[in-house]
């Protein structure tokens, strides 16, 4: 796919939003109980915005823990999706569960019980993909160190044999909790995995949301013609501690840093220097965002609490 202007502001509002809702979600926890503790992905959205922006709504992904741009970059409705995390009756899951969400309407498929138990399910949705014959692909994001688990090795070996159109992203954001890569993977990089299972693996600088995108675009086109599943090890850097209880362990050096390849100041510099952008048009997004964003937190508030009777609705075995 060719980027043209509007796709490319397209994609810069999205950092925008996806920016603006990870920072709501820091300062909620300050007024509002939460459902879950906050894992921030600040500092990693050009890597779901940059996948998803461009893909169909019949395609499958699988989110993180951590995987608000993600679920942004997929389209659902950031109302509900806060609803979701205050509780409420007006969230996806009737306020039952904001980190197994799953939207059905855009495909969205809702987090596991276990960390690594995802890459079984995205086998099953490639498998699906491939039966319906209508060139739907998988998409599944991970973390670095789950990238350790067996059921990820299981996975791409039968990715591979099955030629499915799964693409594998790799949020490799350094860190598995506290520990650093160099400490908990023997390989040395996530993207040389591949090799091992006869597909094609990449490092993309998971800060540049244009580097994302095309790389992304490469590995779908590759899966909707039937060749089979990629690895993208998408390099990239949380800002923020593992969750917002966790102490901060990293060298302040570091954090800062990385803070200097910010996917959304950055991206926003290089689209005024093409201009492309101007300043005026910079604040009538962010305008358009906080508009957005106030308008989610007002839906939340009022939304309604589940009843205890409807607990056990919704179950199936």
């Amino acid at each position: 796919m060719i980027l043209k202007d509007k796709h490319l502001l397209r994609l810069y509002k999205q950092l925008v939003l996806a920016r603006a809702f990870e920072e709501t979600m820091l300062e909620l926890p300050k007024s509002v109980k939460l459902q879950e503790v906050v894992h921030s992905g600040l500092g990693m959205e050009a890597v779901g915005i940059g996948t998803l922006t461009f893909l169909r709504e019949d395609d499958y992904v699988i989110p993180t823990h951590r995987g608000y741009a993600n679920k942004i970059g997929k389209g659902i409705s950031l109302k509900r999706m806060l609803a979701e995390f205050y509780g409420k009756m007006g969230g996806y899951s009737k306020g039952k569960d904001s980190h197994h969400m799953t939207v059905k309407e855009v495909n969205l498929i809702g987090k596991w019980g276990l960390i690594g138990g995802q890459f079984p399910i995205a086998v099953g949705l490639g498998v699906a993909a491939q039966f319906e014959g209508r060139g739907q692909v998988c998409v599944i994001f991970f973390g670095d160190g789950c990238s350790n688990r067996g059921t990820f090795h299981e996975a791409l070996n039968l990715s591979s044999l099955w030629k499915l159109p799964i693409i594998w992203v790799c949020e490799n954001n350094q860190y598995s909790i506290t520990t650093p890569i160099a400490r908990h993977t023997a390989a040395a990089t996530i993207a040389s995995y591949a090799h091992s299972y006869r597909m094609p693996g990449r490092i993309v600088d998971g800060m540049d949301v244009i580097a994302v995108h095309n790389a992304v675009q490469k590995a779908v086109r590759r899966a909707r013609k039937g060749e089979g599943p990629s690895l993208l090890d998408m390099v990239t850097y949380r800002f923020r501690s593992h969750h917002e209880r966790t102490e901060e362990i990293r060298p302040g050096k570091e954090i800062n840093q990385w803070k200097e390849k910010d996917p959304v100041t950055t991206f926003k510099r290089d689209l005024m220097e093409k201009n492309i952008l101007t300043e005026g048009a910079a604040k009538s997004i962010n305008e358009e965002v906080r508009i957005e964003i106030e308008e989610a937190i007002r839906y939340a508030e009022q939304s309604p609490c589940p009843d205890p009777g409807v607990a056990f609705e919704d179950l199936f075995a």
